[in-house]
Formats: structure tokens, C-alpha cells, sequence
């Protein structure tokens, strides 16, 4: 339990880095529940702590997020849902 409790610290300021980058780009960014669950249990490692979490969340999330930006799909003032479907991350513009 104590680790897990440590998991969603790392996990929360982790996902507050990439909102912040986002509100940058007056872009809102929202995670559901079930996705913050699915980060933590597919990532956390209590031997080595934040580091497989943060590769994680840069795999599949901030990858997704960087290719909607490109491709022109997330825009100022845009909100964008963190998901799950079917065992896998999704990002869906809100």
C-alpha cells in the first residue's frame, strides 16, 4: 500500500508537468480515472521508482498528444481526454 501510495505521487505530479505544458498552448488536458489507475499499474516499479512511469507516460501519452499537434487535431483552446479502451491509452479531443 505504501508504495502505491508513492506511485500516485510520482503519478499526479508527472500528469501536472503535461498539463501544464499543454495550458501553455491553451490546451486543457483531462484523465480519467480509469487511465490514471491503468499509468499506475502498468508503470510503477517500486525498485525503481518514477523512471519506468515517466518512459511510460512519454510512450503513450506525450507521443500521442506530440502527433495530434502535429497532424493539426489539438488547437488553442482545444480540451483533450485521456482514456482507456480495450487495454490501451487512448487521447480523444473533447
Amino acid at each position: 500500500v505504501e508504495s502505491r501510495g508513492l506511485g500516485d505521487v510520482y503519478k499526479r505530479q508527472m500528469l501536472h508537468d503535461l498539463s501544464d505544458g499543454l495550458n501553455e498552448k491553451d490546451i486543457t488536458l483531462e484523465v480519467s480515472q480509469k487511465a490514471k489507475e491503468f499509468i499506475l499499474d502498468k508503470s510503477y516499479n517500486r525498485q525503481y521508482g518514477a523512471r519506468p512511469m515517466r518512459r511510460f507516460i512519454e510512450k503513450n501519452i506525450e507521443d500521442k498528444l506530440a502527433q495530434m499537434l502535429i497532424k493539426g487535431e489539438l488547437k488553442h483552446g482545444k480540451t483533450v481526454l485521456i482514456d482507456i479502451k480495450e487495454d490501451e491509452i487512448t487521447a480523444g479531443i473533447k
